[in-house]
């Protein structure tokens, strides 16, 4: 369905990813797991033709294609239907075309013209299986919790967790037979969720996916690809995200012991050099002792040896063959200590409620956030989690209620003289 050859792509010089090359065909359900920055979606976005990879090329099917879910909002003016239009085609309009029809004719319109649009509507129905993508429709609306979404509001217009889920179904409604899904769970419910891994075990074209979400691999591939952020070659597990860990251990412990067995050689190699310039040196000394000149080309044939020497483990350790240190790579790290106190009273919300034009999101919430709190916000798509998290943060004003903004840690007040930052900085710095 899809061939991948020898796809390579750098910025500023630096390779991210270098002779990518696989194949995809029915059935393959394969997960693109790495750490941020490593190319994953830029990988996506070359596979999908939406980027120009520096060298190789994909090929797709005479028959084939590919549906590519973006982090982003690609068209955030587009209205509902328009992005659904967009998605599903023709199959939407008559769709839509037939809906309109059956209204007029329930209303008592048997016109020969209403009889006759609706009778050529439902032939060009049937020959593109509308019926299946009504049945998708329904399926995908009622599912990922948008159908109660008015299909002329604009997408820039709906939360985050909404355009995503519009985002989702627009690929899904256009029935591609390869899908690249760039952290499709984001903004899904448990329920939604559920409901995508059922999907996608059903699916009977190829997937590719990028998350981090253990359990959803763990459920929905069966390979594993690696962007690791070290090597940039792609490497390849077979198997879900448990099995790819697992065998990602026995691999790094192999790793290790191959770069242990080669520091040992690289060593002796070294020393051997350091032996034999030694030797040169002197011997120079005593041919300079000596006035021999025998003595000084040997010399020099000594010198000559441990050059080459030098140079050969220099060429070695250039090739790709030469395993760099397993132990050495890069890895990221967050530390909260020292960023507030325990029980220090950091923002706080009384009796708050929160409008958005005549829905009522949040209702009479009362909330303090103390220092070293762990708080789990929980609920169904469009529940008003967000929101919820916006207010405590101070990035979003109240309909009704008080709302205290964060406050800066004891730690930065310290540390930093005369910081009057009110959002989050660094206590190490003081930079907001």
């Amino acid at each position: 369905m899809l061939k991948c050859d020898r796809l390579a792509r750098a910025y500023d010089a630096l390779p991210l990813f270098a002779d990518v090359s696989f194949v995809l065909t029915d059935g393959d359900r394969v997960g693109l797991v790495g750490p941020n920055g490593a190319g994953k979606s830029t990988l996506l976005r070359a596979i999908a033709g939406l980027d120009r990879p520096d060298e190789g090329h994909v090929l797709l099917g005479d028959r084939d294609t590919i549906g590519y879910l973006a982090q982003q909002t690609p068209k955030p003016d587009l209205t509902l239907a328009e992005h659904l239009h967009a998605s599903a085609g023709e199959v939407f309009d008559l769709h839509q075309e037939l809906a309109q029809l059956e209204a007029e004719l329930a209303r008592g319109s048997a016109r020969r013209s209403v009889l006759q649009r609706y009778g050529d509507a439902q032939e060009r129905y049937t020959l593109l299986d509308g019926w299946g993508f009504q049945a998708l429709v329904d399926d995908v609306r009622r599912h990922l919790d948008i159908a109660h979404i008015d299909t002329r509001t604009p997408l820039r217009s709906l939360s985050g967790g909404e355009q995503a889920r519009v985002m989702l179904a627009g690929v899904l409604l256009a029935r591609p037979t390869v899908l690249l899904l760039d952290e499709p769970t984001n903004h899904l419910d448990l329920a939604g969720l559920r409901w995508l891994e059922a999907y996608l075990s059903a699916f009977a074209g190829a997937v590719m996916v990028v998350s981090h979400d253990r359990r959803f691999l763990d459920n929905t591939v069966s390979r594993v690809f690696e962007l690791d952020g070290v090597s940039d070659h792609l490497q390849t597990y077979d198997g879900g995200y448990t099995e790819y860990r697992a065998e990602k251990v026995r691999r790094w412990q192999r790793l290790l012991e191959e770069h242990r067995a080669q520091e040992r050689y690289r060593k002796r190699l070294e020393a051997d050099i350091a032996r034999t310039r030694q030797q040169a040196l002197g011997v120079e000394r005593t041919a300079s002792g000596l006035g021999s000149d025998q003595l000084k080309r040997y010399a020099k044939k000594v010198a000559a040896k441990a050059k080459a020497r030098e140079r050969r483990l220099r060429r070695q350790m250039e090739t790709a063959e030469w395993i760099g240190d397993p132990t050495k790579a890069p890895s990221f790290t967050l530390s909260l200590d020292g960023v507030s106190v325990a029980g220090q009273r950091l923002a706080a919300l009384a009796d708050v409620s929160l409008r958005h034009g005549t829905r009522c999101v949040l209702d009479g919430v009362d909330l303090v956030v103390r220092g070293r709190d762990r708080i789990a916000v929980t609920g169904d798509n469009g529940a008003g989690k967000t929101t919820l998290l916006r207010l405590v943060a101070g990035e979003l004003a109240p309909t009704s209620g008080r709302a205290e903004p964060p406050r800066r840690p004891e730690s930065c007040r310290r540390i930093t003289t005369g910081c009057r930052s009110t959002g989050p900085c660094s206590t190490t710095t003081g930079r907001r």
